[in-house]
């Protein structure tokens, strides 16, 4: 895990310039720092994944006077071979994606939305993310299976995640840049 996120920071360095290439570059020194935090885990357990979930892989449609809300997409990073998104990995993958995606969540809703307080969206990143580690811990404590999940690499995968938001964004998506440079900037705010 440490080699490729190691690879996978190195790669969106090169792929990222302007503005967001320049932060993330001067950050490069913490956030190499930690991703070394994956070399002091000797071992965990590894599942079957879900994969990310992004903000955009949802539809809304107006239904019998509501809205439904349709997942169109949750197969693990495009920035991955499909045969490496079906490997088993650490629960923790699993869980970075998912607190990745709440945050990138706000990121949006403040990107796109003139005239809100930011601060407002900000602060409910860290609410929603504690409610979901909450009922993801209470939900394997009560099936017995708490082990599977090693918090120690929920940090540095989100860190990792991040990395492949910036190569997905240069390779698929270029104006989603914006997000992946909002999180590791508010992660790491102080530059090298």
């Amino acid at each position: 895990m440490h080699a490729q996120s190691a690879a996978d920071l190195q790669k969106a360095i090169s792929l990222i310039d302007g503005p967001e290439g320049e932060r993330l570059s001067a950050r490069e020194n913490a956030i190499t720092t930690r991703l070394h935090d994956l070399l002091a885990i000797e071992s965990t357990p590894i599942i079957g994944i879900h994969g990310d979930f992004h903000i955009g892989q949802i539809l809304r449609a107006p239904h019998e006077g509501s809205d439904q809300f349709t997942i169109v997409d949750f197969d693990g990073s495009p920035a991955l071979s499909p045969s490496k998104r079906m490997m088993p990995a650490p629960a923790a993958r699993d869980i970075a994606g998912m607190l990745a995606s709440i945050d990138h969540v706000a990121r949006v809703v403040n990107y796109r939305t003139e005239g809100i307080n930011p601060r407002v969206a900000i602060h409910w990143i860290s609410q929603a993310q504690q409610a979901f580690i909450g009922a993801y811990e209470s939900a394997l404590t009560r099936s017995g299976d708490l082990e599977i999940f090693d918090s120690r690499l929920v940090a540095p995968l989100i860190i990792n995640q991040e990395c492949r938001e910036f190569i997905y964004s240069a390779e698929s998506l270029p104006h989603w840049r914006y997000v992946p440079d909002a999180v590791l900037t508010d992660m790491f705010p102080k530059e090298n």
